[in-house]
């Protein structure tokens, strides 16, 4: 059984014969800014309704274009955090969104320090509210945001 939003699943070994329900979704990418001249790290601050206040978490989109990853993150920035033209990528690995869906989150931390600024491009009444914070490392590591968290980690010398 199965629809766009879930699927049943059989898994069966010698020792296990369950049945689960695997969330279905698509894959997406997940970012964070850094404008080195200041020292602070940029995230979006958002409303989101299943917990019906704003959240501040790393920027992020849907991987659903037949693009390359990097792209897709470019096309972000500018659309929600308006930024273009001298952007430095920089992938910092995926991670598994959780044990109950079956997506990737893929990481990346973007440079914007010699980047332009340009106006975002909200699709929603609602995107128009959102807004760029922008935090010291310190108080970054220390939000709920784990992927901000995991970026800013996977950048560190080791």
């Amino acid at each position: 059984m199965s629809n766009k939003f879930l699927q049943i699943k059989h898994y069966t070994d010698k020792n296990c014969n369950y049945f689960y329900a695997e969330r279905l979704g698509v894959d997406s990418v997940a970012f964070i800014l850094h404008d080195k001249q200041v020292g602070l790290y940029g995230l979006i601050s958002e409303f989101k309704p299943p917990i019906d206040r704003f959240l501040t978490t790393a920027f992020g989109g849907s991987i659903d274009k037949d693009k390359p990853y990097e792209q897709i993150v470019r096309e972000e920035v500018e659309e929600e955090a308006g930024y273009r033209g001298d952007l430095i990528i920089t992938a910092r690995g995926k991670a598994f969104v959780s044990t109950q869906m079956n997506q990737f989150c893929y990481l990346y931390h973007v440079d914007v320090t010699n980047a332009e600024k340009c106006p975002t491009i909200p699709h929603t009444e609602m995107d128009k509210l959102a807004t760029t914070h922008w935090l010291r490392k310190r108080d970054v590591m220390a939000s709920d945001c784990w992927k901000a968290i995991t970026i800013i980690a996977r950048g560190e010398p080791r």
